[in-house]
């Protein structure tokens, strides 16, 4: 990594160590909501994928703007959005992720086949739910959740959301 120094008169360019790489906690798992998920049938076929990330959305609050982030799991198949939540800044995005997922599950009254995630962070910080839910989950490609975060993108950029 370089980073450049502006206090040496015209500045320089110095090579710095790399910060090193933070730990990821996985995420506590409800006891009594795992086993209540664990009973629900399992859709074989069915592959869900689950990211949360920044927006560029601008949220407007009484302590100020800011950019949301957004946890979304959504259907590989169809695109379909089982679970959206958006969040301010701060909040622990691998505790959202858990948070959408467990609800996806709940309010579609099944188990998908199986979660793709886009992060080795997420993976890590997923495994003890997915294990307690009974659910595969690995990392992967997360095209269609790409798309439809594309699509509610440009549809917010022309007003339409």
């Amino acid at each position: 990594i370089l980073c450049f120094d502006a206090n040496e008169g015209a500045g320089r360019w110095e090579a710095e160590p790399a910060p090193p790489p933070k730990e990821v906690a996985p995420v506590a798992v409800d006891s009594v909501a795992a086993l209540e998920i664990r009973t629900l049938p399992v859709r074989a076929g069915m592959v869900w994928e689950a990211d949360a990330a920044g927006t560029s959305s601008i949220v407007k609050d009484e302590e100020g703007p800011y950019f949301a982030k957004l946890a979304l799991v959504v259907d590989r198949a169809s695109r379909f959005i089982f679970e959206l939540n958006m969040f301010p800044p701060g909040g622990s995005a691998t505790e959202r992720s858990a948070e959408a997922l467990a609800s996806a599950i709940r309010k579609a009254g099944f188990r998908p086949g199986k979660v793709v995630v886009r992060s080795q962070d997420l993976l890590v910080a997923l495994r003890p739910l997915a294990a307690a839910f009974d659910v595969p989950l690995e990392r992967g490609a997360v095209r269609s959740l790409l798309e439809v975060r594309a699509d509610m993108t440009r549809a917010m950029k022309r007003g339409g959301l």
